[in-house]
């Protein structure tokens, strides 16, 4: 089975826990993962709120340089920083980590940490968290891009590092939406129309990502399906028929946010992932659009940039 997954919050959980990324405790191991081939993991690096300026960028070297470790640690998963380097993992069902910020406290109001993030490897930044940073405002601060918020998107761009809108505030989405014409993704949102969490997308926001050609992942918390505590295969499917009847079905992929939040309880951990599948296959939706949901969509969204 293929998969890439567009969000998770091991790394900085294994860094702050003291963790290995080979075999732990969290939902999420390159051991629990190795029946998955090719395998993309993008790891974010999650910057909480109480972090802001040269804090906010030191904790991003450190975690950055957490992952450089266990990489060398583990030689068989590779780090995808290109698009030549995902078609190269493709070919031979290999696994590999793609990296990216959770939080645009990172760049500490500075246009220059953008090329140093690209340097990095980073290809998608979520603009904020739940709190307002210096890019513009969060699910929980109401609040547009800021003036340094839009002198960042064209940076973004020219380094081919994706906004991610996914802890966005409605009125910071499409402040996004109107001062670029770039591709956009939300890497772990679900319908707003099924579940009402303020941080799931509107059926205008899901078209609006799906008519630039961009992507939408899955995300697999419970508050974010049905706003309680746990959350059947049922209610999971309820989303994706939502975004599909939306003319979405290439936007599609899996934003499970592990690590970042509890999981249901028939999907506790990367490994229990085939049991969606074949769920969705029983479901009779095509094994083509479960191929992309969970793999090409992705893949083939990282290669053409």
């Amino acid at each position: 089975m293929r998969l890439f997954d567009l969000h998770c919050d091991t790394l900085t959980e294994a860094m702050n826990a003291g963790l290995p990324l080979r075999e732990n405790r969290l939902q999420l191991s390159f051991a629990r993962g190795a029946a998955y081939r090719p395998w993309v993991q993008t790891m974010a690096v999650f910057v909480p709120d109480t972090l802001r300026g040269d804090a906010a960028w030191h904790y991003f070297c450190r975690a950055e340089a957490y992952l450089t470790a266990q990489l060398h640690e583990n030689p068989e998963v590779r780090r995808v920083r290109s698009a030549e380097d995902l078609r190269a993992l493709t070919q031979t069902n290999a696994a590999g980590v793609m990296l990216a910020v959770e939080g645009g406290a990172v760049l500490g109001g500075r246009l220059e940490r953008i090329a140093q993030l690209a340097e990095a490897g980073v290809r998608m930044l979520t603009l904020t968290w739940n709190g307002a940073d210096e890019l513009g405002g969060g699910a929980d601060e109401p609040g547009g891009l800021t003036p340094f918020g839009r002198a960042a998107l064209p940076e973004l761009q020219k380094y081919g590092i994706v906004p991610d809108l996914s802890h966005a505030s409605d009125a910071l989405f499409w402040d996004v939406c109107a001062s670029t014409n770039g591709p956009l993704v939300a890497t772990h949102s679900n319908s707003r129309m099924v579940c009402g969490f303020r941080r799931n997308l509107t059926d205008a926001q899901f078209c609006e990502i799906a008519r630039r050609g961009g992507l939408v992942g899955i995300n697999l918390y419970p508050s974010f399906i049905n706003g309680r505590s746990d959350a059947s295969l049922d209610e999971i499917y309820a989303h994706i028929d939502r975004f599909c009847a939306l003319g979405g079905e290439r936007v599609l992929a899996l934003g499970t946010d592990f690590d970042g939040a509890s999981m249901p309880a028939e999907l506790p951990d990367i490994a229990s992932l085939g049991r969606l599948w074949e769920y969705l296959l029983r479901k009779n939706m095509k094994e083509s659009l479960v191929r992309g949901l969970f793999f090409d969509h992705a893949a083939d969204f990282f290669c053409g940039l």
